[in-house]
C-alpha cells in the first residue's frame, strides 16, 4: 500500500512527508505477519527523518484473513494482534570537497 499522506506534530517537531512510502505486510515462514512501513519526513528545518516498523508481529483470526483476502473490511480487536514500535533516524548530510556527500546517522531511541 502507497502513504501518500501523513504529518508529525508536536511541540519539538514539525514535519511532512516528503515523498510516497510503503506500508507492505509480509508473511513469515512461521506464519506470522509482520508489517514492514517505511516513510521519509522532512523537517520545517530541513531535517529528513525516516520512520519505519519493521517488527510488527500480528496474531490473525478466521476474520482477519477473510478481510485480507478480499480487500479490506472491518475487524474487531479480539480478531487480532499487532505490537508496533516505530524507529526514527536522522540523517545529516553535507557537501564536502569534491563533490562528496558526508552523511551522519542518528538513531532516535
Amino acid at each position: 500500500m502507497s502513504v501518500t499522506n501523513a504529518t508529525l506534530h508536536g511541540a519539538r517537531i514539525d514535519a511532512e512527508l516528503a515523498m510516497p512510502g510503503a506500508d507492505w505486510l509480509r508473511l513469515g515462514s512461521d506464519g506470522i505477519r509482520r508489517q514492514d512501513q517505511r516513510l521519509t519526513f522532512a523537517t520545517a528545518d530541513g531535517a529528513v527523518i525516516l520512520v519505519s516498523y519493521d517488527n510488527a508481529l500480528i496474531r490473525e483470526s478466521e476474520a482477519f484473513l477473510d478481510a485480507l483476502a478480499h480487500g479490506g473490511g472491518e475487524t474487531t480487536s479480539e480478531e487480532q494482534y499487532m505490537r508496533m514500535v516505530a524507529q526514527f533516524d536522522i540523517g545529516e548530510g553535507r557537501v564536502a570537497g569534491d563533490h562528496q556527500i558526508e552523511y551522519m546517522i542518528h538513531r532516535l531511541d
